[in-house]
């Protein structure tokens, strides 16, 4: 049969065309298997993450558990996991965490479908400029880099990043050809409004933080951290990682009674790994044997790859002469398999090995 040119030229192309999407397919799926296999650990507990992180978000699927919800509850969700799953291949990977390691998923978990439907606005919104510029075209290329940078890291967690994708946002709005009709005296008296607004509410979260930063500088460089005094509503210490190591210092000097209220504020807020180990040696300090070995065996559920738990429940137990339970753990430890060794770790293990021996 006789084919005109042009449907030879269409038929071509045509399978130009499908080359070209298999050679792009398969170098996807090639590149894609490349990253998985080249850290398969590093892969696989993100895997771990994202799959504690659904269980988040079944529990609230359509508003979310609100803001910030995701570093105070995961912790919680892992050790839950762990407790239902003890033997799970994923116990050798996780590890104390905060992050999702996906701002999407994190998006939904914090804010619901209702969050994530109200971004795509958003992003669809911006990408309604039409113009054909080289500067728009450039703004757009560097928010599709950031949304898929997204998929697999943290970028809302710089607030560097955050102000520099905040400003590129607006230079792409503000190339709208689409203007939009304001009354410029309601539009001062509001911005003026909304800026008292932000500066006390500025003043009043910075003031607190700031006392307690002096007083933090102050102790330190007279080593007098017993003098460090409890501020309820300060972030700096509840909301940060510096509360933990407050709770470490006044542990040491014996001032359990004031690092047991400290670590318990702590964990109400944003429970971690490190907060209960230390809140554990507070119950110790005060007697309170139940409880520490409740909540160091929370610690030891919450990242089971970890043996400091483990070796204090141990050592409380062998320091009070509960010979077989101090045994109990010391085999469980011996056990246990060694992910890194290092020097702390090999003393644990010679010293369960001498426990278990006796």
């Amino acid at each position: 049969m006789f084919c005109s040119p042009s449907m030879e030229f269409l038929n071509l192309q045509i399978t130009k065309n499908g080359w070209f999407i298999s050679v792009q397919v398969s170098s996807f799926f090639f590149l894609f298997s490349f990253l998985y296999y080249y850290k398969i650990d590093s892969t696989r507990g993100r895997l771990f993450i994202w799959k504690v992180s659904f269980n988040m978000i079944i529990n609230n699927p359509i508003g979310g558990i609100g803001i910030d919800g995701f570093k105070r509850t995961y912790m919680l969700f892992q050790e839950h996991y762990f407790a239902k799953h003890p033997n799970s291949i994923y116990a050798f990977l996780a590890d104390n965490n905060y992050f999702a390691f996906n701002e999407y998923l994190k998006i939904v978990v914090e804010q619901g479908v209702i969050g994530l439907m109200l971004l795509g606005g958003v992003i669809y919104s911006l990408f309604q400029v039409k113009s054909k510029e080289v500067f728009t075209c450039t703004i757009k290329g560097i928010i599709i880099s950031f949304l898929v940078f997204s998929l697999f890291s943290n970028p809302t967690s710089s607030f560097t990043i955050v102000s520099l994708i905040g400003c590129f946002v607006a230079m792409l709005s503000s190339r709208n050809t689409k203007s939009l009709q304001v009354n410029y005296k309601c539009f001062l008296g509001g911005t003026f409004v909304i800026s008292i607004l932000g500066i006390l509410y500025f003043v009043f979260l910075i003031v607190p933080f700031m006392r307690s930063y002096q007083e933090w500088n102050k102790a330190r460089s007279n080593c007098m951290y017993s003098s460090l005094k409890l501020i309820p509503n300060t972030i700096f210490i509840y909301h940060s990682d510096i509360g933990v190591v407050q709770g470490q210092i006044l542990n040491n000097l014996q001032e359990y009674s004031r690092a047991s209220v400290l670590l318990e504020n702590i964990n109400r807020n944003y429970p971690s790994y490190f907060s209960l180990l230390e809140l554990g040696k507070s119950y110790k300090g005060l007697k309170k044997y139940h409880e520490a070995e409740v909540i160091w065996s929370r610690a030891s559920k919450m990242v089971p790859l970890r043996f400091v738990p483990l070796y204090y429940l141990a050592k409380m137990h062998e320091e009070r002469g509960e010979t077989d339970k101090a045994k109990y753990y010391a085999k469980i430890i011996l056990e246990k398999k060694i992910k890194v060794m290092t020097p702390e770790l090999y003393r644990i293990l010679r010293e369960m090995t001498i426990l278990n021996n006796k």
